[in-house]
C-alpha cells in the first residue's frame, strides 16, 4: 500500500511541478508580492506625510475670550507649525451653540447644527479653527477647542498641528505655574513605571500569535487548493482520474497519495510565504507585530515550535481533497473554495479575542485548537496535553475525512468501470442539498441576523426568527419535496397525543441536564464579559414576560424547528443513516446560534430534538418541547426568576416525570419515518 502512495504522490507532484505558470502563480507570487507590497506602503506613508507637512495649512482663530498672555502663547505656539497662515473671525455663535444650544439634541442635532455653524465661519476646505472660552468646570481655565474636517486630508493635517501644539503649550504651562506656585510637586507621591518582565521572544512570539494562525489558513487554502483543484477537479474533467480508478488497485492508497501531494504544495507555500514574511520583518518592512521597535522576532527556535500547527493543516488539507473530489468540473471545484475558507477562517479568528486560554475542550475543536495551539507555541505558553488532544482530535478528523474521500472514489471506480446507479458511485444528492442549505443558514444567520439585531434587538429578532429562517425552511424544503407534500416534508403531520404528552413530561429533566452542563461548559471556558455583553441577553431583561415568551421561547420553537427538524433532517435522512442524520442537524443546530460558549449543549438539545422528529414521525412534539425548554428557561433561571413558583419545593421533582414521558414517547408512532418517507403505521 504504501508503494502505491508513493507512486501516485510522485505522479501528482511531477504534474503540478510541470504546470510553472500555476505552481508560480500559487506558490511563488505571492511570496515575492510581501516586499513589493510593503516597501510601497511604506514610500506611500512616507511620502504622504512629507506632502501633508510641507503644505501650508489655515487655521482661523478666536482667541478673544482667553487671557491675553494665554492668547498670544498660544498664537506664538501655532505660528510655529510652519508653513501655517493665521487670521482672526470671530466665532461668537459657534461658542455660544456649544455652551447652550446642544442641550436637548441628540448627536445627530448636534453634529449637524456644529457642522453648519463651522461652514458658515470657515467656508472652503483645508482649514481649521481654534476657539476658546472658560472652562464651564473651572472658570480660572480657559477651554480651547479645535475644529477640523477629517474627511479632508488637508484641514486634518491642520487640526493635528494645531492639537499638537497646543499639547505642547499646555505641558510646558503647567511645569511653570507649578514650579511658581508650589516648587517642587507634593502630589507627586508616586513615580509609577510599568517593567515589563516578559522576554524579546515572548513579547514577539505573544504578537505574531494573533496574526499567524489567519495567516496560515489563508496560505494553505491558497496553496492546497491550486493543487487539490488539479489533483481531483481538473483530472476529473480532463477525464484522466476515470482512467486512473479503473485500475487494479485499492482506491485508499491513490486517495492518499493525492492528498500527500496536497499537503505538500500546502505546506511548501506555507513555508515560502512565512519566510518571505519573517525577512520582511527583519529588513524593518511594513510594521508587522513583533518586529517593531526593534525587536528582531520570537527567533528560530520559537517559529520551529510553530510545528506544533501540522495536524491543522493536515485537516485543511483533507478537507480540500473532499470538497474537491466531490466537485464534477474544475470550475465547480473552485466555487467551493469560499465555504471552505469561512469554514476554516471562522474558528481561527478566536485568537483574536482577548482572554481567551486553551482548554481541553478548546483544544479539540476543528480549527480552533489548532490556531489557539500555534499562538501559544509562539508566545511560550504552550501546553502539551492540549496539545496532544489537538493532535489527536484534528488528525482523526482528517481520518474521516479521507475515509470519506476513498468511498467516493470507490464509488467513482464503480462508475467507471461499467456504470451503476448514483448511490453505487457515491452520489447522495438530498445529503448534499442539505448540507448546502445548512451551511447557506449558518452563513445567513452570521452575515444577515447579527445585523438585523445590532440594528435593533426586538424587531431584528423577530425578522430573523419570522422571515430569514422560515424562508430558508421553505426554500430547503421546496427543492428537495420531489412529488411529496411540502407540509409533510416540513413534518406538519399530526402526532400522537400521548408522544406530545410524553415529550413535554422530558423537557424539565433537559432543562435540568442542560443548565448544569452549560455551568461546566462555563468553568471550562468562561464567557469573556466583551462576549456576554454582545450576546445581548442583558438587553432582553427589560421585556416584559409575554413579550420575552413569544421572543425566545415561541418563536424560536417554532421557526427554528422547521428549518431544522424540518426541512434539513428530512432531507438529510433520505440518504443517510438516522444517527448521521440527527448529528448533522444538531451540528447546524449549534453553529446557528453562534456562540462557541454554549456549542456543547446546544448541540445535545438538537440532537435530543431531532431523535424525538424521528421516533414521533412529525415536527410538532419537537416544537412544543423546544419552546417549553426556553420558557423554563428564561422563566425560571437566575437570581431573579420572574415567576414566583420557580423557587417552589414542587419545581424540584419535575425532572422525576422524564421515566414517564420515555415510556410514553416508547409507544409505537402514528407514522413512522423512514429514509425520509412517512408511512402509515398501525400497532
Amino acid at each position: 500500500m504504501s508503494a502505491i502512495v508513493c507512486a501516485v504522490l510522485g505522479v501528482e507532484l511531477r504534474r503540478l511541478l510541470r504546470d510553472r505558470r500555476a505552481l508560480f502563480a500559487a506558490v511563488i507570487l505571492p511570496a515575492l508580492l510581501y516586499p513589493l507590497i510593503f516597501w510601497t506602503t511604506d514610500r506611500v506613508e512616507r511620502s504622504g506625510k512629507e506632502i501633508l507637512a510641507a503644505r501650508e495649512v489655515s487655521l482661523a482663530l478666536d482667541l478673544s475670550a482667553a487671557p491675553p498672555e494665554l492668547a498670544q502663547a498660544a498664537r506664538d505656539a501655532l505660528a510655529q507649525q510652519t508653513p501655517i497662515q493665521l487670521f482672526d473671525l470671530d466665532a461668537e455663535a459657534l461658542i455660544a451653540f456649544e455652551e447652550n444650544g446642544t442641550e436637548g439634541l441628540d448627536r445627530e442635532a448636534t453634529t449637524a447644527g456644529r457642522r453648519a455653524l463651522y461652514d458658515r465661519l470657515v467656508g472652503g476646505s483645508g482649514q481649521a479653527l481654534v476657539t476658546a472660552s472658560p472652562d464651564p468646570g473651572f472658570p480660572q481655565r480657559t477651554l480651547l477647542r479645535i475644529y477640523s474636517d477629517v474627511k479632508e486630508d488637508v484641514s486634518r493635517e491642520a487640526g493635528t498641528r494645531a492639537r499638537h501644539a497646543l499639547e505642547e503649550l499646555d505641558q510646558r504651562l503647567t511645569r511653570t505655574r507649578r514650579k511658581a506656585l508650589l516648587g517642587a510637586d507634593p502630589a507627586a507621591g508616586l513615580d509609577p513605571q510599568v517593567i515589563d518582565i516578559a522576554s524579546a521572544a515572548d513579547s514577539s512570539g505573544a504578537a505574531l500569535g494573533r496574526l499567524l494562525p489567519l495567516l496560515a489558513v489563508l496560505v494553505l487554502l491558497s496553496g492546497g487548493s491550486y493543487a487539490a483543484l488539479a489533483t481531483f477537479a481538473g483530472e476529473r474533467e480532463a477525464g484522466t482520474l476515470e482512467t486512473l480508478l479503473v485500475q487494479p488497485i485499492p482506491a485508499r492508497p491513490i486517495a492518499l497519495g493525492k492528498f500527500a501531494a496536497v499537503l505538500v504544495a500546502g505546506c511548501v507555500t506555507l513555508g515560502v510565504n512565512l519566510a518571505s514574511l519573517m525577512l520582511c520583518g527583519l529588513a524593518g518592512l511594513g510594521h508587522l507585530p513583533g518586529f517593531t521597535d526593534g525587536a528582531r522576532g520570537p527567533g528560530l527556535a520559537r517559529l520551529a515550535l510553530g510545528l506544533v500547527y501540522l495536524p491543522g493543516a493536515v485537516l485543511i488539507c483533507a478537507l480540500l481533497c473532499l470538497v474537491c473530489g466531490k466537485a464534477r468540473s474544475f470550475r465547480e471545484g473552485q466555487q467551493t473554495i469560499l465555504p471552505v475558507m469561512i469554514l476554516t477562517a471562522l474558528p481561527t479568528a478566536i485568537v483574536l479575542q482577548p482572554g481567551v486560554e486553551t482548554s481541553l475542550l478548546l483544544a479539540a475543536v476543528p480549527f480552533t485548537g489548532a490556531a489557539l495551539c500555534l499562538r501559544d507555541a509562539l508566545s511560550g505558553e504552550l501546553g502539551w496535553t492540549a496539545a496532544l488532544v489537538m493532535w489527536a482530535s484534528h488528525l482523526g478528523g482528517a481520518t474521516l475525512l479521507l475515509g470519506r474521500l476513498g468511498h467516493l472514489l470507490d464509488g467513482e471506480r464503480v462508475f467507471a468501470g461499467g456504470g451503476a446507479s448514483s448511490r453505487a458511485r457515491g452520489e447522495r444528492p438530498s445529503e448534499a442539498h442539505a448540507l448546502r442549505w445548512g451551511i447557506g443558514g449558518v452563513l445567513a444567520m452570521y452575515l444577515v441576523g447579527t445585523r438585523l439585531q445590532q440594528w435593533d434587538l426586538s424587531r431584528g429578532l423577530m425578522l430573523t426568527l419570522w422571515v430569514l429562517i422560515p424562508s430558508l425552511a421553505l426554500a430547503t424544503a421546496w427543492r428537495a419535496r420531489g412529488r411529496g407534500s411540502l407540509g409533510r416534508e416540513l413534518g406538519l403531520t399530526p402526532p400522537r397525543a400521548v408522544h406530545l404528552l410524553g415529550a413535554l413530561l422530558c423537557v424539565p429533566a433537559v432543562t435540568w441536564a442542560m443548565t448544569h452542563l452549560l455551568a461546566w461548559q462555563l468553568e471550562v471556558l468562561p464567557m469573556p464579559s466583551a462576549a456576554a455583553d454582545a450576546s445581548g441577553l442583558g438587553a432582553i431583561e427589560g421585556w416584559s414576560t409575554p413579550m420575552l415568551l413569544f421572543a425566545v421561547a415561541i418563536s424560536p420553537g417554532i421557526c427554528e424547528e422547521l428549518f431544522l427538524r424540518g426541512a434539513l433532517l428530512s432531507s438529510l435522512r433520505r440518504d443517510l443513516s438516522a444517527t448521521r442524520a440527527v448529528l448533522w442537524q444538531a451540528l447546524f443546530f449549534a453553529l446557528l446560534h453562534l456562540s462557541i460558549y454554549r456549542l456543547v449543549p446546544t448541540f445535545l438539545l438538537g440532537g435530543a430534538l431531532g431523535a424525538l422528529r424521528l421516533r414521533t414521525a412529525s415536527i410538532l412534539p419537537a416544537m412544543a418541547a423546544h419552546a417549553l425548554y426556553n420558557a423554563l428557561a428564561v422563566l425560571t433561571q437566575g437570581e431573579s426568576p420572574r415567576v414566583g413558583w420557580a423557587r417552589a419545593e414542587w419545581m424540584h421533582y419535575l425532572p422525576f416525570l422524564a421515566p414517564l414521558g420515555l415510556l410514553l414517547l416508547a409507544l409505537p408512532p402514528r407514522r413512522r419515518l423512514s429514509g425520509g418517507q412517512v408511512e402509515e403505521h398501525r400497532p
